[in-house]
């Protein structure tokens, strides 16, 4: 399994990046572009939350 990690990394990414293609160019058709990078950007926010979430809560007033 460890021998095809790489290519299976790049298969989501094609699959990942595919599917947003798509996605972006339907939702154009109701939104505008605008709200549409606004809903990309409040998507990637959620997901680095929960991935970085332990990281955030060390976090203090003084190393910030």
């Amino acid at each position: 399994m460890r021998k095809y990690a790489g290519e299976l990394g790049l298969l989501l990414v094609a699959v990942i990046w595919g599917t947003g293609f798509i996605a972006s160019a339907i939702s154009l058709d109701f939104l505008s572009p605008y709200q549409v990078m606004a809903i990309r950007f409040l998507i990637a926010f959620c997901l680095m939350t929960l991935i970085f979430m332990k990281h955030l809560r060390a976090l203090t007033r003084r190393c910030l």
